[in-house]
């Protein structure tokens, strides 16, 4: 009776590493007479086995690869993204005055907006650098549209970013620092 080596394929098996079907993963040694289970593809020898993982290295490491960019950039377009929602609470420009965005800021501006001409005349609003201005009607407006400019830039900035980083063959290195729509103190 000799000995036979059996080796687990995830061509049909749960495979939740994104191993490739052709590549072994566990080998056992087992009596020449045993039935192969499924799943599994049977070497005469040690040698056998290993021709079989030295012919595949090349196309495993190439699938591993391909993983690993995928990943690097889902990671970077999250990078890109939470730098982008930190940048939109940073303040944006209406006139000669750098306005609050952040979401607190944004809630009151709606408010304002729902108001109308019923702000009051005496409303004086705190800007980023600390002056007063009279908010009106006319201001509100402004800050919602700049608002809404602002945020729109960002998105669009964002998507032209992830394009570049899924071009790039290191999307972890890449720089999506450039461009963006101005904020308070730059």
């Amino acid at each position: 009776m000799s000995k036979v080596y059996d080796v687990l394929t995830y061509q049909f098996a749960e495979n939740t590493q994104g191993i490739p079907s052709n590549w072994p993963a566990l080998l056992n040694e087992n009596d020449s007479e045993d039935s192969l289970a499924e799943n599994w593809i049977r070497f005469n020898s040690v040698d056998e086995y290993n021709a079989y993982v030295t012919s595949h290295s090349a196309e495993y490491e190439a699938y591993i690869a391909i993983k690993r960019l995928e990943q690097e950039r889902l990671e970077a377009w999250g990078n890109i993204k939470t730098f982008r929602d930190e940048r939109q609470s940073l303040g944006f420009k209406v006139g000669n005055y750098w306005f609050h965005s952040d979401e607190p800021s944004r809630i009151k501006y709606l408010g304002l907006l729902m108001m109308g001409a019923n702000i009051p005349n005496t409303l004086m609003w705190k800007t980023m650098s600390g002056d007063f201005v009279p908010m009106t009607q006319l201001l509100a407006g402004q800050i919602f549209s700049a608002i809404a400019g602002f945020d729109s830039l960002s998105f669009i900035k964002a998507e032209q970013h992830k394009a570049a980083m899924q071009a790039s063959n290191d999307p972890l290195s890449y720089d999506f620092s450039t461009g963006w729509p101005p904020i308070f103190g730059e």
